[in-house]
């Protein structure tokens, strides 16, 4: 990546570790508040999925609400 610009239709980064973006009113419902000890946060990216910060990872706990898939 050159100069610091993602390739095109590149994902938004998932949010920082310990934090969500808004949920948007159609987000299916958030599957628990934790997992493994980290908070259920929303990201926006990969179309909108449920997931945590685990050891500087981000894990999805969701599918893809449009498209139901991965």
């Amino acid at each position: 990546m050159a100069g610091g610009v993602a390739p095109a239709g590149a994902q938004p980064p998932p949010p920082a570790p310990g934090q969500g973006e808004p949920v948007p009113a159609w987000a299916p419902p958030k599957p628990a508040e934790f997992w493994i000890g980290e908070p259920v946060v929303w990201t926006s990216a990969w179309g909108g999925r449920w997931g945590v910060w685990k050891n500087g990872g981000f894990l999805i706990l969701s599918s893809n609400p449009v498209t139901g898939g991965g």
